[in-house]
């Protein structure tokens, strides 16, 4: 992991982290390392409340149906919605169809710090963990209120 990311996250830096995450995303459109959720993890086990709720951007891309009209703009036109409105697992799974159906031809490999034995993709379990953590905020800062 990147000491300027560990650095960002331990000054709670939430737009550095953002975009170390982002930048993430579009160095492994396909997840096909875990580099994503690594960053994602760490920063939520130091307690930075990275996500925000679903909201519509102003400029909200709209995903064709039709996957054969996806392209990279659209891979990262949707990265950008998620920049505008980090509401991460709203926009995770979208952005990983999309990055895993352009991005299928091309290879991605994980850093030396991949250990191999690790599943490739945790994504979903992280999705539904950070999830929680958001109603966990929502209802104590709605209790505190």
């Amino acid at each position: 992991m990147l000491q300027e990311y560990i650095t960002a996250v331990s000054e709670k830096d939430i737009p550095r982290i953002r975009s170390h995450i982002t930048n993430a995303i579009k160095a492994d459109p396909t997840f096909n390392t875990t580099k994503v959720s690594q960053y994602v993890e760490y920063a939520l086990s130091k307690g930075v409340m990275l996500f925000e709720p679903y909201a519509k951007t102003p400029c909200e891309t709209v995903v064709p149906e039709n996957e054969a009209e996806w392209d990279q703009r659209l891979f990262y036109d949707k990265i950008e919605d998620l920049r505008l409105n980090f509401a991460f697992n709203d926009r995770i799974e979208q952005i990983r169809k999309i990055g895993q159906k352009v991005y299928r031809d091309d290879s991605f490999s994980e850093a030396p710090e991949d250990h191999g034995s690790e599943p490739k993709n945790k994504v979903v379990p992280l999705v539904v963990g950070a999830a929680l953590l958001v109603a966990l905020a929502t209802v104590l800062y709605l209790l505190l209120k």
